[in-house]
C-alpha cells in the first residue's frame, strides 16, 4: 500500500501540522526503491514490512522552521543509526557508504547515472 503522497520527505510546509508528532521512516518497497518519509507517531506501522530504519520524534513545531536547504541535515541528525541521503531521495547506512554489505536482504534499484 502506498503512502499518502503528503507523507514524502519533501514535504509542504502546508502538510506539516505543528500539533503532530513525526518521525522519519526509511523504506525499501517490494519493487527495491529505497524511499523517506514523514510519518505521523500515530500511523507507524502501518507499512511495517518496508520500514528499515525510524528516527527518534521530533515535534511538528520544530519541521515548520526548517528550510528546505538544512532539510537533509536535519533529518539525518534523527536517527541513532548513521545513515545518508542520496541526490534522487534514496537512503544508505553508514556501513552501505564504505562499500560494507546493504543492510537490505536486496540491494536497491538506484537511478541511471
Amino acid at each position: 500500500m502506498p503512502r499518502p503522497r503528503d507523507s514524502q520527505l519533501n514535504w509542504s510546509y502546508r502538510f506539516v501540522r505543528e500539533d503532530v508528532t513525526y518521525v522519519v521512516e526509511l523504506h525499501h518497497d517490494a519493487e527495491d526503491r529505497r524511499t523517506v518519509h514523514l510519518v505521523p507517531v500515530d500511523e507507524v506501522g502501518a507499512w511495517a514490512e518496508e520500514v528499515y530504519f525510524t528516527s527518534r520524534p521530533v515535534a511538528g513545531r520544530e519541521l515548520r522552521g526548517v528550510s528546505p536547504l538544512e532539510r537533509d541535515l536535519f533529518v539525518l541528525r534523527l536517527f541513532d543509526e548513521p545513515v545518508a541521503l542520496g541526490a534522487h531521495g534514496e537512503w544508505f547506512a553508514d556501513q552501505e557508504l564504505a562499500d560494507g554489505p546493504w543492510v537490505t536482504l536486496r540491494p536497491p534499484r538506484l537511478p541511471p547515472k
